[in-house]
């Protein structure tokens, strides 16, 4: 995919990193980084280089949050003591997690049928016709797919994992 990739760091951690533009235009590969107060509970993202499923957040004074690896382990911390990163939301990772098929993710509203589409990067929706309704460009992660999932259809979005991350 243009514009993404996995910069390993120290250890066993992987920060995604995407194509960013300075502003006077130039392009430069910088980290997807993540905004806590992004999450809901019921996100995906990685905890101390694991995936995890985000089960309770405090609130942001507090700064604890509470997550369950695959494997059932639940971790109740300070995010501030966490290595929290952003799940890089690859054409494998919709494939493979969120149910994409032929690059594509259907789904209904109450009112009709509709579909995401991963283009350059970023998610696209489109009507029933799979015609281009909005581009939503900062939508770059798995959670930020969650999250737009649940807006619009007021329901969670089901995301498979395989034990092995």
């Amino acid at each position: 995919m243009p514009g993404s990739g996995i910069l390993v760091q120290e250890g066993t951690h992987h920060l995604p990193y995407v194509q960013q533009f300075y502003s006077d235009g130039t392009a430069f590969l910088g980290p997807l980084l993540m905004d806590p107060k992004e999450l809901r509970i019921g996100n995906r993202i990685r905890a101390n280089g694991r995936i995890v499923e985000v089960m309770a957040i405090d609130s942001p004074e507090e700064d604890d949050i509470e997550v369950r690896s695959l494997e059932g382990l639940i971790v109740k911390a300070k995010l501030s003591h966490l290595d929290i990163q952003p799940i890089l939301l690859t054409e494998e990772i919709a494939q493979t997690c969120c149910g994409f098929m032929d690059g594509y993710m259907q789904f209904m509203t109450r009112q009709e049928q509709l579909y995401f589409k991963l283009q350059d990067a970023h998610v696209v929706l489109l009507n029933s016709k799979r015609e281009p309704m909005i581009h939503f460009w900062e939508i770059k992660t798995l959670h930020g797919l969650q999250n737009l999932y649940f807006a619009i259809t007021r329901q969670e979005m089901k995301i498979s994992f395989i034990a092995s991350d």
